[in-house]
């Protein structure tokens, strides 16, 4: 996955194993850091911020010039299959602590949010002002 900055002047990239990108105007890769996820599926880049979508439920924010690491949002509840009571097997499960994987992520113009949705179809806007990444009050998730 890949974005341009609003300026233009940068490209960033994230990779499948787990490393964002920097690029100047020529393409020639200026700098990179490891996300320290096995994976990583997308990211998000404003003029000052970058959120990258990774496995596990982790999402992490980099500033957008220096890929300086600023935090890592809270993660979802653990995974559970739709529509499932909590016997044996998913109650084994849940103690697991198995996260879904974040799959999409989006921060908002003024980097206030960040919406972010779940491989098992949960999406949540987390709210960045605070300096917490606290969950804010909206939040969906979808069962069949």
């Amino acid at each position: 996955m890949s974005k341009c900055s609003k300026a233009g002047r940068d490209f960033f990239a994230v990779t499948a194993d787990g490393f964002l990108m920097s690029f100047d105007a020529q393409r020639s890769l200026d700098k990179w850091v490891d996300i320290k996820a096995s994976a990583a599926y997308a990211l998000s880049v404003t003029d000052t911020h970058i959120a990258c979508a990774c496995a596990e439920g982790v999402v992490r924010l980099f500033k957008a010039p220096t890929l300086e690491y600023i935090s890592t949002l809270p993660r979802p509840p653990p995974f559970r299959p739709a529509g499932a009571a909590l016997p044996d097997k998913v109650a084994a499960a849940a103690s697991s602590k198995a996260f879904p994987d974040a799959i999409a992520v989006r921060l908002t113009s003024d980097n206030k949010r960040a919406g972010c949705v779940y491989a098992d179809r949960s999406f949540f806007v987390w709210d960045l002002r605070d300096g917490r990444y606290a969950p804010s009050p909206v939040s969906h998730e979808f069962t069949p």
